[in-house]
């Protein structure tokens, strides 16, 4: 009988034991298996947004899902209960608020063009309905638009990182770059122990930040303080699919609508990691250093253009001076240069993959055609031009390749939040 009862006992605890686990795990499971956490930033299953480039990095829809991430998060979650040290007792009608642990690095992150809202009359304008984006307006920038970076803000959230306690978050309006105000808000955001987390474009500003940081005595405290610098899938030092996107348009803006955003421009190619022609125009070849060219036949704005390479673009590139991992892919397709034949208004020359420099990978486009020479990279950022940049900063740097993702599904990746688990 005795023996029965404790049969019955163990029984309803692993009923119970078990109910709780379904409670627990089913919210988690909605928002992973959610279309905004398949979509690569949260606008797929719109058919205007199926041509990968760089302005509007939409990832074309995927249900592959990196279980072993939601696990480790599940796990980061309801591992442990937060210590006292991590509320703060007000003693007032707000009650009891959590805050984040004096043990936290603190961290700021720079997200890339999509992973923010941009607003003009409380109506939002990026990166959904930019077909009413007025470029003489002024927009208010919203950090969070539920894409692909959040994969990144949910696991520190579920650290026990708050928002605006040793996590910050960098944003700014992209089509006019207020460079003063991007530093300005770093060095608000700069303290001991600090662990900056960059992705794609962010990478370009974020450098940007540590490089402006004066050499003085006030300027290498200041330096000392950065702990890690993690550049996930940087542009830096821009990418031949810039070229296509501001000529040719990658259809869902007129090129026109771009022509002088300030992103875009500091994203074209530069000759310190491009050596070979990116660009075919009139059977004539244009290296990186003669993008101008190019733009002055069409009536872009080359001395703008030339004004951000020499000033911004070049600083993007200096090497940091701090401990910098850089985590990409080597496994894709990748366009390195384009041949637009004899007009660059329109889509550049496509090819077969036996006849693309490389076998066939993964990113088919155009009923089985390239667009433009591949080589390999994560489909956005060649490798090669990783590899050149690590090059330029010496043993302060190093690369984590992180196989069978791209420059969007990384962001997802088991392997990516292992890394920054292991610099925090």
């Amino acid at each position: 009988m005795f023996k029965n009862n404790n049969i019955l006992i163990l029984s309803l605890v692993a009923l119970l034991v078990t109910v709780v686990l379904v409670l627990i795990m089913f919210p988690l499971l909605k928002w992973w298996t959610s279309e905004n956490f398949f979509n690569g930033s949260g606008y797929g299953l719109n058919s205007r947004f199926v041509k990968i480039n760089t302005l509007v990095p939409l990832n074309s829809p995927s249900k592959s899902t990196d279980f072993k991430l939601f696990s480790l998060i599940s796990q980061i979650k309801f591992s442990f209960i937060k210590p006292p040290s991590s509320y703060d007792v007000t003693g007032t009608s707000e009650g009891i608020i959590p805050r984040t642990g004096n043990r936290f690095k603190n961290i700021i992150l720079f997200p890339g063009h999509t992973d923010y809202i941009l607003r003009q009359d409380n109506t939002e304008v990026w990166p959904r309905n930019i077909q009413n984006i007025n470029n003489s307006k002024s927009a208010v920038v919203y950090d969070n638009n539920n894409g692909h970076f959040n994969t990144i803000t949910t696991l520190l959230e579920n650290l026990n990182y708050k928002n605006g306690d040793r996590l910050n978050t960098i944003t700014y309006d992209f089509r006019n770059i207020n460079f003063d105000y991007v530093f300005n808000k770093f060095v608000q955001f700069l303290k001991d122990d600090t662990v900056i987390i960059a992705y794609d474009f962010g990478a370009v500003i974020a450098n940007i930040c540590i490089n402006n940081i004066p050499n003085n005595d006030q300027g290498n405290k200041m330096r000392s303080k950065i702990s890690k610098l993690l550049l996930i899938c940087p542009t830096i030092g821009g990418i031949p699919m810039t070229l296509r996107d501001y000529f040719s348009g990658n259809g869902i803006l007129d090129p026109n609508i771009i022509q002088d955003y300030h992103s875009v421009l500091l994203s074209m190619p530069n000759k310190k990691l491009f050596d070979l022609p990116v660009a075919i125009f009139n059977s004539l070849s244009y290296n990186a250093d003669n993008i101008n060219v190019l733009m002055d036949q069409e009536n872009k704005p080359s001395k703008l253009f030339i004004n951000l390479r020499d000033k911004f673009q070049e600083l993007s590139m200096k090497n940091p001076n701090v401990q910098t991992i850089i985590i990409t892919s080597d496994q894709f397709s990748t366009p390195v240069s384009y041949n637009f034949r004899n007009n660059l208004r329109e889509n550049p020359e496509t090819y077969k993959p036996q006849n693309n420099n490389q076998f066939p990978l993964t990113d088919i486009q155009n009923n089985g055609n390239f667009e433009g020479l591949q080589a390999f990279g994560d489909r956005i950022v060649p490798i090669s031009s990783i590899s050149k940049l690590k090059e330029l900063w010496g043993n302060n740097c190093n690369i984590e390749l992180i196989k069978d993702k791209d420059h969007f599904t990384i962001l997802k990746s088991y392997e990516l939040a292992l890394i920054i688990l292991s610099n925090l």
